[in-house]
Formats: C-alpha cells, sequence, structure tokens
C-alpha cells in the first residue's frame, strides 16, 4: 500500500521539473512507498515531453496531462484524485517549496495524529513587494472571518490525510481556500513554517489581475462560512428587514392618502413597496432553496456536523 502521494500540478516549468523531481527523491521517507504525481495544466512548452520521459524511468511515478489550461484548482483535484497515498503532499512546481520539507510535514503529522498540517510562509521569497502586502492583508481578513490563527492560507504546500480531500467541496480557484474549508470543517490541523525559496527559472503565473479575485474570494467566504451552517437563517434576516422596510413605505403611503396629503401616483412609494416586496420574496426563496441544497449535499456525502466519528 502506498503510504504517501506527492502531488504537483505545473504549466511552463519545463526549466524546473527536472531539479524537482531530483530534490523530491532525494527526501521521501525512506522505507516508505510513496508516488510522485506531475499534473501538466496544458503546458505550451517541453514540460509534458521531460515528465513523459522521467516517467519511462522513475517507479511509482504518475503523470496525468490535461488537454488544456485548467488553471490550478483543476489540476490539483485531477492529481489529488488520483493519489492512491494515506497521505498527501501538495507543493508547487517552481521550486519555491523546498522539497526538505516533505520529511519535516510527513513525520509531524504522523507523530501529533492530525488531519492537516499547512505550510506558513513566514518569511517569503518574493521580488514583487506588493504581492506580499496584498496577500498579508487577504490573509488577515480571512483569519477574522474564519476566527482561527492560520497564517497563510494560500501557500502550497501542505499535507493531510487522503480521506479527508473527499469531505471538501471543491470548486474553481478553490485551491487557495482549502485550507480554510478544512478548518471549517473542523478536522484537526496545524501550522509548520516553510524554506520558501525565490524562483531562479520560469515566470510567476500570477499577475496583479489576481488581486481583484482574491477580494471577491474573500466576499465569497464570508457568505459560506456564515450562510453554511443555517441558509435560511442568514437569507432569512434580509427577506425580513426588506420586508418591514416594505410596511413602513405602506404605512406612510397610507397616512399621506387618509390625510390627503398626496396621492399614490404622486410618490415612488407604490413602485418601492413592489420592488421590497417582490425582493424579499425572491431573497426567501433563496434561503429555502439554499437549505434544500444543504441539505441534499449532506444527505449524499452522509455526514451530519453534529456527529463526530471515534
Amino acid at each position: 500500500m502506498i503510504e504517501l502521494s506527492i502531488v504537483i500540478p505545473i504549466f511552463n516549468e519545463s526549466k524546473n521539473i527536472k531539479k524537482l523531481v531530483n530534490e523530491i527523491i532525494a527526501n521521501l521517507p525512506t522505507k516508505k512507498k510513496c508516488e510522485i504525481i506531475f499534473v501538466d495544466d496544458g503546458s505550451n512548452d517541453d514540460s509534458s515531453l521531460i515528465l513523459y520521459e522521467l516517467k519511462k524511468k522513475i517507479n511509482n511515478f504518475k503523470f496525468l496531462s490535461l488537454n488544456k489550461n485548467y488553471g490550478q484548482s483543476t489540476a490539483l483535484h485531477a492529481g489529488i484524485s488520483n493519489a492512491e497515498g494515506k497521505y498527501v503532499i501538495t507543493m508547487d512546481g517552481d521550486l519555491q517549496n523546498d522539497p526538505r520539507d516533505i520529511k519535516i510535514f510527513y513525520e509531524y503529522i504522523i507523530a501529533n495524529k492530525l488531519d492537516c498540517v499547512f505550510g506558513w510562509r513566514k518569511y517569503r521569497k518574493e521580488k514583487d513587494f506588493f504581492r506580499k502586502v496584498i496577500s498579508k492583508i487577504a490573509n488577515i481578513i480571512i483569519k477574522k472571518i474564519l476566527n482561527n490563527s492560520i497564517n497563510d492560507l494560500g501557500c502550497s504546500f501542505k499535507c493531510f490525510r487522503r480521506e479527508i480531500f473527499d469531505q471538501i467541496i471543491w470548486s474553481t480557484d478553490f485551491h487557495r481556500y482549502f485550507s480554510a474549508f478544512i478548518v471549517n470543517e473542523g478536522f484537526k490541523t496545524e501550522e509548520l513554517i516553510v524554506n520558501h525559496k525565490k524562483r531562479n527559472a520560469g515566470k510567476s503565473k500570477y499577475g496583479y489581475s489576481r488581486v481583484f479575485g482574491v477580494f471577491i474570494d474573500i466576499i465569497f467566504l464570508s457568505f459560506v462560512f456564515k450562510s453554511l451552517r443555517k441558509p435560511l437563517h442568514f437569507f432569512g434576516k434580509f427577506s425580513l428587514i426588506l420586508l418591514f422596510f416594505s410596511f413602513l413605505c405602506a404605512m406612510l403611503a397610507i397616512y399621506y392618502k387618509l390625510f390627503g396629503i398626496k396621492k399614490f401616483t404622486e410618490t415612488p412609494l407604490p413602485e418601492l413597496i413592489t420592488l421590497l416586496t417582490l425582493s424579499s420574496i425572491i431573497i426567501l426563496f433563496f434561503g429555502i432553496l439554499s437549505e434544500l441544497i444543504l441539505s441534499l449535499y449532506f444527505h449524499l456525502k452522509g455526514k451530519r456536523d453534529y456527529v463526530t466519528k471515534k
């Protein structure tokens, strides 16, 4: 049985692959059966060719190739889904993650009987100061939303039990917040500082356009973690607020009519009452629909938040 799977998504990293593979092999746990899984996310350089040649030479080496560039989340999902190890370590393919941390994380998760160990790039070797600042701001905001102590939710280097992967909702561009959902599910986790290195070859795949996506994801996480448990209550609050304002507008319209101050048609109140009432009903139906979807999700996954399996 395979004990540990190393999953590495790559996109145009032909200059780093051979060195990375050699360093991974040199740092795999001894006397444990391990596998290395590379997922080529539609590279247009020689990455696929290099990986194909390595697969023929190395035992327990898997190479998955996506037919186009789907993004890191899809590549990670494909790699982890095909992992056979009891534990999985994910890392970047640009050599900024240090393979020497593989043994450290694996031994730590075993010794402390954890579900997941997150990497923390405390001393980031980024050339772009602006990116580091944005990343720190995003992590601070998300920490407050989640009310936890994780310092670096965006670090790709992490080690976790393979079975918990099937209990996490996975969606587009979700790799950055995989850790957040693991914490939200109540798994036993800890954080270790990783050795973060400078990129020596190739180009970074993240531009400034990612900044907007990060803040949109923050809004998404805020919504999910505050409403996932009881979505009907979450949507119901907004529905009642809108219904209350609709009632006030109706009372004001009746007051104007009874005392001859203004006619309905001389004010925007009828339109406002209709808009607020319809919005209230629509939001309430969103809550009901979300509640039904959540119930179906728990049924299909066989999960119950109030049950802890021993």
